[in-house]
């Protein structure tokens, strides 16, 4: 995976694995371990108020890669009941009320034109911290997100991204 995602999801989907999967499975020999080996282990991680889905989605993946490798028979995630995909979350916008006292609150915040910029566009922080004067067109009224910007625990310094999704880039008011 590592080539293929970002380094924050690289890091993610490995301490997903470290925490989850090696604990049961990681002193096994990988052609003993049986789809009841991996529906238990589903089962004793919601039992503990865990989501299974990102665990089985990339044990799933590596057993799926040991196939294509020679190393596995069957990949026995296919044979187990994946784990129900959770309701995704509500968002809930501010209210008008909540927008106006958040404002007044950090009114003498050196942060607040910041605020104020991510209330008035919508825009995500590392999207906002991310704008150039380039992206910006005072003509038209409008900014264009080209970029975002994430910390990177590796180098230890935050780094200017493409946004992951294509959606992402876009041009708002």
């Amino acid at each position: 995976m590592k080539p293929r995602v970002r380094a924050k999801t690289y890091r993610e989907y490995k301490a997903t694995l470290h925490r989850n999967v090696r604990p049961k499975l990681g002193a096994r020999r990988l052609t003993s371990v049986r789809p009841a080996d991996v529906q238990k282990l589903y089962t004793e991680l919601q039992a503990k108020g865990k989501s299974p889905r990102l665990t089985h989605v990339l044990l799933k993946g590596a057993l799926k890669q040991a196939v294509a490798w020679q190393m596995l028979a069957r990949n026995p995630a296919d044979y187990v009941t994946p784990p129900k995909r959770e309701a995704a979350q509500t968002m809930h916008a501010m209210t008008q009320d909540e927008v106006e006292r958040f404002l007044k609150a950090a009114a003498s915040s050196r942060w607040a034109p910041f605020f104020h910029l991510l209330v008035g566009t919508g825009l995500r922080p590392s999207e906002a911290l991310a704008l150039r004067w380039r992206d910006v067109d005072l003509a038209k009224g409008t900014l264009t997100v080209r970029r975002s910007v994430q910390w990177d625990k590796d180098k230890k310094k935050h780094v200017s991204n493409e946004p992951k999704t294509r959606s992402s880039r876009r041009t708002v008011p």
